[in-house]
């Protein structure tokens, strides 16, 4: 019998080794992607019918891949209709990141294919950040898609399922499936995967989301991301395709402040660390706040065909295309920025802003520091309480707070310095706005506790998912 060679061994070692843990991933795969539907009609389930669009269209192709910028932004019917070539809208969700979102398409991609790669401008997307907990419920009873995710996705997708079936356990018990009647569900998604839900106008108070605003900034643009963009333009290449950076839409109202100088050390960054084109001027992309939906990123109907528009542009530049377009780019509605200080009081315990959509809670009192647990009310002067400023707890020494039904709005921060509180109660009605950075500064063992008729909406919220450790039904 021939002997195996040291290296031989090694090798079947390292197979060996590589079959023992495949074999048990494989199983819970199989496991996890048999329950039965919570998340089928919920925002999360746009996913597979995105993957599945991808898989089955022939090419050439656009393919536009990027979070839930690209999916308010970009109306495929207008790139097929200009470009002459299928469009799949491949964003979702900028909780899921953009890595998984590369790593699902790259076995897709075909020779032809032209990608755009357009991420929301924050640290996160720039980033091969991985959300394990949102990719578990996006792909919900799909073997395929969690199969075709990285291998180096397995320890964090192995790591969150206990915490994705303890979610599911409370949803189930809950309500039997997940649906919303708003943007953020399946029913907003058509066969192309663009976003229908009717969204004429900009619904943001300010006209801007001030606690969710764009990172342009050059350290975003690390080493790290830079090599992620890169394998991946390489492996597209290998394959035949043709694949471009651009940038998302972004509300002008939110970078303000950020200077010129600030916008080209960004770009100048991404052009000199990527490997492929940047094909889009970042000043066109900073966009009227008219063409917003409900974030700096969100588009509105308006908005959609103007950020579509600006994509072929881009693209038809590149291909040096020369003909004339002929779809109609919608002027941007009007905003109107609510929210000016009319007056300020005080309470016992609080502090707070008359203004023109209502009462800011500001501050405590020293009664207010003082006291063990703090409810707010709905009303003050007869005028409703409509909101949370950031830092409102700083130094409070209550271990619950609990909020009126009336607040619509809780600004980044607003429990920090708040070192005991260990529960915030949310009632019923509607969700109030909240940023990406609530708990900011918060106790490290805070917890929100919201009505367990509304536990569901709350945890598959766009908005407030990000906050699903956190979240508790209040039975």
């Amino acid at each position: 019998m021939k002997k195996i060679s040291p290296l031989g061994k090694f090798i079947c070692l390292i197979a060996a080794a590589a079959l023992i843990i495949m074999i048990p991933v494989a199983a819970v795969i199989l496991y996890v992607s048999g329950l039965p539907p919570v998340y089928g009609e919920s925002y999360y389930a746009g996913l597979p019918l995105k993957y599945d669009r991808l898989r089955s269209t022939p090419s050439p192709r656009i393919i536009v891949i990027g979070g839930s910028s690209t999916a308010f932004g970009t109306d495929s019917k207008i790139i097929e209709k200009e470009l002459g070539e299928p469009c799949i809208n491949f964003g979702l969700y900028a909780a899921i990141g953009l890595k998984p979102m590369l790593d699902l398409s790259a076995s897709e991609i075909r020779p032809g294919d032209t990608i755009i790669i357009c991420p929301e401008i924050d640290s996160q997307m720039y980033s091969d950040f991985e959300g394990y907990n949102s990719l578990w419920k996006s792909c919900e009873g799909r073997s395929d898609m969690l199969f075709a995710l990285g291998s180096d996705s397995i320890p964090g997708m192995t790591g969150s399922l206990k915490g994705f079936l303890n979610e599911r356990k409370n949803l189930s018990a809950n309500a039997a499936s997940v649906s919303d009647n708003n943007v953020y569900a399946l029913s907003s998604f058509d066969a192309y995967g663009d976003i229908i839900y009717p969204r004429p106008d900009n619904i943001m108070s300010k006209g801007y989301a001030p606690d969710s605003l764009p990172d342009i900034d050059a350290s975003i643009v690390t080493d790290d991301f830079a090599d992620m963009i890169n394998r991946y333009s390489l492996m597209a290449g290998l394959k035949g395709a043709t694949v471009y950076f651009g940038f998302c839409p972004i509300n002008a109202l939110s970078v303000s402040d950020i200077s010129d100088e600030q916008k080209q050390a960004f770009v100048n960054a991404l052009v000199s660390k990527l490997d492929i084109p940047v094909i889009s001027s970042l000043d066109d992309h900073i966009m009227d706040p008219g063409y917003f939906y409900d974030s700096n990123f969100h588009t509105n109907d308006y908005g959609m065909t103007y950020n579509t528009m600006l994509l072929v542009n881009d693209i038809k530049r590149e291909r040096k295309d020369t003909s004339l377009s002929s779809t109609f780019i919608p002027y941007p509605v009007a905003v109107s920025q609510n929210g000016a200080v009319i007056s300020s009081g005080s309470t016992d315990i609080l502090t707070y802003d008359v203004t023109d959509t209502g009462i800011i809670i500001t501050g405590l009192t020293q009664s207010g520091v003082q006291a063990s647990s703090i409810t707010v009310p709905d009303t003050i002067e007869d005028t409703a309480v409509t909101g949370i400023a950031s830092h409102t707890f700083e130094g409070s020494q209550a271990v619950n707070i609990t909020l009126p039904s009336s607040v619509n709005s809780l600004s980044d921060g607003a429990f920090y310095g708040a070192d005991i509180l260990r529960t915030v109660t949310l009632p019923c009605g509607a969700l109030p706005e909240v940023g990406e950075n609530l708990l900011d500064g918060a106790s490290a063992g805070i917890n929100i506790r919201v009505p367990s008729e509304i536990y569901n909406t709350y945890m598959t919220d766009y908005f407030w998912g990000r906050y699903e450790s956190v979240i508790q039904p209040d039975i």
